[in-house]
């Protein structure tokens, strides 16, 4: 994965979210809570990361996210980033 490879070679420290204490709660169209976790936390910069294509983003993806940004320092990324990790992780440091 793009992701984790640049993290690696620019020794930046990654954790999957899951095993930290992430869990998102979000209430989806059904009007129910649910719970899920997001894909990598940066501990360096302190922030949440979740993936996801272009063309699988939905309204329940936006729901998610949104849910995440009110609880952490949380970013969606795209192929739109993973073209260009070098000036995401600048934007970071900001």
């Amino acid at each position: 994965m793009k992701f984790l490879e640049y993290c690696h070679a620019n020794n930046i420290p990654v954790e999957t979210a899951s095993t930290k204490e992430f869990r998102v709660r979000y209430i989806a169209d059904d009007g129910k809570q649910h719970y899920y976790y997001p894909d990598f936390y940066l501990p360096d910069y302190d922030c949440i990361i979740e993936i996801k294509p272009l063309d699988r983003i939905t309204d329940l993806v936006h729901t998610k996210n949104h849910a995440g940004a009110m609880e952490y320092n949380f970013l969606l990324v795209t192929e739109e980033e993973l073209n260009n990790l070098s000036e995401f992780f600048k934007y970071l440091k900001e």
